[in-house]
């Protein structure tokens, strides 16, 4: 699935994911994960249902439902800002 609105794509596909900036957020700007290790990091995306939020090819955006993908979902959010519709998108995008 992908959407695009004003610019700003939203995807569901693992492909497009850029574990490297959202371990970088987690473990260094993130209060609940300091120093996470990237293996972790990795880990945990590839067993959840996951969503990019991109602007032209940078990721600026990410969440992860931790689900057993019948009857339960939880809706983990892992980038730095959480907007009004509970997405999370880095400070320098906010306002877009």
């Amino acid at each position: 699935m992908e959407i695009e609105d004003h610019g700003i794509i939203f995807s569901d596909d693992p492909q497009k994911l850029d574990p490297i900036s959202v371990h970088h957020y987690l473990s260094t700007q993130s209060y609940w994960a300091q120093n996470v290790p990237m293996e972790v990091v990795k880990s945990a995306m590839k067993n959840s249902l996951c969503f990019g939020v991109y602007k032209d090819t940078a990721q600026i955006g990410f969440a992860r439902w931790i689900t057993d993908k019948a009857t339960f979902a939880y809706l983990g959010i892992c980038l730095p800002r959480r907007t009004p519709m509970a997405i999370v998108i880095k400070d320098s995008y906010k306002d877009l």
